[in-house]
């Protein structure tokens, strides 16, 4: 067990506090758990079924409008050029 300075006062504070007596800091302690929020899983896969409806639209109206063009467009070329 070793004395730091507090970041904030520069108060001698032990290694092991929670928090700073004088200023009342709060320091991260190595051993403590982390845990992660999982709130936010619904809205990034909510977002990702979106975004994938949108693209499959898009895909699907590219590859009509490609068609259309192609047997559409060629056909009546051919009857302008005759």
């Amino acid at each position: 067990m070793s004395l730091i300075p507090c970041p904030d006062c520069n108060h001698s504070c032990s290694d092991q506090a929670a928090s700073c007596p004088q200023c009342g800091r709060h320091f991260k302690r190595h051993d403590e758990v982390i845990t992660v929020s999982r709130k936010g899983w619904g809205w990034t896969i909510g977002w990702g079924v979106i975004a994938s409806v949108f693209i499959s639209i898009l895909l699907s109206l590219a590859v009509t409008i490609g068609v259309t063009v192609l047997f559409g467009g060629l056909s009546s070329i051919g009857s302008q050029v005759k």
